[in-house]
């Protein structure tokens, strides 16, 4: 398998990961998708731009109320630049929200800037962006 091969595996890897810690609540796995100085940008959502710390402390806030939250991802998109990734990828998120009886859904995609890192691909940017 070509290098480049097994980078895109590790990256959509890596997203599908990303969406199981945030329907889970599994905060340590969150953190570890993240490089140390990573940004993370949810304000198309009407929610934050800060630090990894600040999403796990929003989110662990946010998340409780949640009773359902299944992330699905598909048509990532990966152009590589040396030891960084630009990465798009498309999320579908159906969620009970507190006060709903429907099951809500929500679509966008996500940029994020990857680095290699030696223990292997990380988000060092991530911005949501809401389609519907």
């Amino acid at each position: 398998m070509s290098q480049r091969v097994g980078d895109l595996l590790e990256i959509e890897n890596l997203l599908t990961r990303y969406c199981r810690a945030v329907d889970s609540q599994d905060w340590a796995l969150y953190r570890s998708m993240f490089t140390a100085d990573a940004r993370v940008d949810y304000s198309a959502a009407g929610l934050f731009v800060g630090t990894c710390d600040d999403a796990v402390a929003y989110l662990t806030r946010h998340q409780k109320s949640i009773t359902v939250g299944m992330h699905y991802l598909t048509n990532v998109e990966s152009r590589f630049d040396g030891q960084t990734a630009h990465v798009v990828a498309m999320w579908f998120n159906a969620v009970a929200l507190p006060g709903k009886s429907d099951i809500s859904f929500f679509g966008g995609r996500w940029h994020d800037e990857m680095t290699r890192t030696p223990e292997g691909w990380r988000i060092r940017d991530l911005r949501l962006e809401v389609t519907g």
